[in-house]
């Protein structure tokens, strides 16, 4: 048991480490590129959310809603191309059978931090047309359920964010995927359980 603590112990202070090597390399980007135009705004969003995998009971899991908040700063890279970092609140999860008609709505807060490049499609035209995407990064703050707090969910995620939208003026619309990579279960080593989440994003400029 203690052995199993310590292994434990260990990867927490790993995930909190990366953590902060991702927090601070969107802290050095924003100071990198501030002599550049850029612009910054308020992120608002609902989602659904779901989790895929190998493991039990999957196959008859579904959806849930959820929220995101943040912001955002964006940089521009030439007329086709902007770098887009930002920092949101968000959850995600899914509605999980247990034992015959009994659910359990598993439900994860991240603080999330996606790094993306858009391209343009359209450039000087007054509503703008993009494609996105890039890695994101998440910090798990709370996972909770019907019966209590979840212990067994990986304290760090990575995932690919694909998506597009357009900007018009001071606002902005998104639509995209993100696609988690790494396996959420950390209780088993034989089951595989990610995240898959569908958000639809509005972004204003201040």
């Amino acid at each position: 048991m203690e052995m199993d603590d310590s292994v434990w112990y260990y990867w927490d202070m790993k995930t909190i480490f990366t953590s902060i090597l991702v927090l601070s390399f969107l802290l050095s980007s924003v100071l990198l590129f501030s002599q550049n135009e850029y612009d910054r705004g308020l992120l608002l969003g609902f989602n659904i959310s779901n989790f895929t995998g190998s493991e039990p009971g999957l196959e008859n899991s579904s959806t849930i809603p959820g929220l995101s908040i943040g912001f955002f700063q964006e940089f521009e890279l030439g007329s086709h191309f902007s770098f887009r970092p930002e920092i949101a609140f968000t959850t995600k999860g899914s509605r999980l059978q247990t034992v015959g008609d009994l659910f359990l709505h598993q439900v994860v807060t991240y603080m999330e931090v996606p790094l993306l490049i858009h391209w343009i499609i359209n450039p000087g035209d007054r509503t703008r047309v993009f494609i996105c995407g890039g890695p994101a990064a998440d910090l798990m703050l709370l996972a909770f359920n019907e019966v209590g707090f979840s212990e067994d969910i990986r304290r760090f995620e990575m995932g690919t964010v694909l998506g597009i939208g357009l900007r018009r003026q001071k606002l902005g619309f998104r639509v995209h995927i993100n696609q988690g990579l790494l396996d959420l279960d950390k209780s088993s080593s034989l089951t595989s359980v990610r995240n898959k989440t569908l958000s639809f994003t509005v972004g204003i400029l201040f």
